[in-house]
């Protein structure tokens, strides 16, 4: 998953639980730019910040997981093309 993957899987969520990237960003305490910039690049959601976004936009815990080992897997991948050079 790219990290445009994740923002889709997001926003798919966040209609569904009738929130706003701004109510989200409010209530997992960042402000709107940070959560936007968070977006950009997932690798810097802290884990209370990814817990929190996935229990306000109501992810069950399959879908949580699967978003989240998307995640590292996303990380993984860019640590690796960083070690390439």
């Amino acid at each position: 998953m790219s990290k445009f993957d994740l923002r889709k899987e997001i926003k798919i969520y966040s209609i569904k639980s009738g929130y706003s990237f701004d109510d989200i960003a409010l209530k997992i305490g960042v402000s709107r730019s940070t959560f936007y910039n968070r977006l950009s690049c997932p690798d810097t959601f802290t884990i209370r910040e990814f817990d929190t976004l996935a229990n306000i936009i109501q992810m069950n815990s399959d879908d949580k997981m699967a978003l989240l080992s998307a995640l590292v897997a996303w990380i993984e991948n860019r640590v690796a093309e960083h070690n390439r050079f």
